[in-house]
């Protein structure tokens, strides 16, 4: 099941009027492809897997970052390591871990695929992969949907790699 957080219940009916430009979705998958596709798939390099989440780093898409289900970093890109990205993946974990626990006994062991949470500094999505936590955090101004696009995209990707290198 989906779940989204809003201060307003209202925003999560309002569209977004922008729109996409497909130009940018060739782009982002072109580089996904080609700085990934030297590297093993059994064995992910951290700096490798640095570039990749920052390929979700545009379109007011913040920092994206990889977390353990205790909210430690494992991988990040962004503009800035802080302190702030570490109470952001902590905060995201424990939430996470709340929603799915309560998700499963609710929605007959239908486990929680994604969570949205609208903040007054910007927006947080946060999805599972393998045993790992796909973090991103967004300005305000980016789109529920875009934002799940381009989660769900990452996600995609990253699957098999963190699925043979965790398992």
């Amino acid at each position: 099941f989906d779940l989204a957080i809003s201060r307003d219940s209202d925003q999560n009916i309002q569209k977004d009027s922008r729109a996409v430009n497909p130009e940018f979705f060739s782009i982002f998958f072109l580089n996904l492809f080609l700085i990934c596709f030297n590297h093993s798939l059994a064995m992910l390099k951290p700096k490798v897997l640095s570039e990749v989440l920052g390929q979700a780093n545009s379109d007011g898409v913040i920092s994206t970052m990889l977390l353990n289900n205790e909210g430690s970093l494992l991988a990040y890109a962004g503009s800035n390591v802080n302190k702030d990205s570490k109470i952001t993946a902590a905060v995201a974990s424990n939430i996470w871990g709340a929603y799915e626990k309560g998700g499963k006994m609710a929605f007959n062991n239908e486990g929680l695929r994604v969570m949205f949470m609208d903040c007054e500094e910007g927006k947080v999505a946060v999805t599972k992969i393998s045993a790992v936590l796909l973090c991103m955090y967004a300005q305000p101004t980016v789109g529920l949907g875009m934002l799940k696009f381009k989660m769900e995209k990452l996600a995609e990707y990253l699957h098999e790699p963190l699925n043979n290198s965790l398992a």
